[in-house]
């Protein structure tokens, strides 16, 4: 596990819905979760949460992004999705330091 007194931002990937958690010091400091709309074009979900995301990173100036990997799943298009929108969040923290983590490790 990642064990640090940097602040960290903890992202759980998903089209529909993108969860984050901000801890400093083992400190809670904020956590929600961002929701697009079912009836929004594809192309408008992922700006959403990019820009989501870019405002997170502009108030709380993480140092470390900790991300969910990339599971397997029997629904290939859910996983494409699911892949977009965590890439659309790879690309906006450019310049963190990067830890990935398996479902089954963040669960701990």
């Amino acid at each position: 596990m990642l064990k640090s007194k940097r602040k960290i931002l903890g992202i759980d990937p998903g089209y529909g819905r993108l969860g984050y958690a901000v801890l400093e010091n083992d400190k809670l400091l904020d956590a929600g979760c961002f929701e697009t709309a079912k009836n929004m074009e594809h192309e408008e979900r992922l700006s959403f949460m990019a820009d989501g995301f870019k405002k997170l990173l502009l108030k709380h100036k993480p140092e470390v992004l900790a991300i969910e990997k990339l599971f397997l799943t029997s629904n290939h298009k859910t996983a494409i999705r699911v892949a977009e929108a965590r890439g659309a969040v790879l690309s906006a923290a450019s310049g963190l330091e990067i830890r990935e983590f398996s479902p089954p490790e963040v669960k701990l």
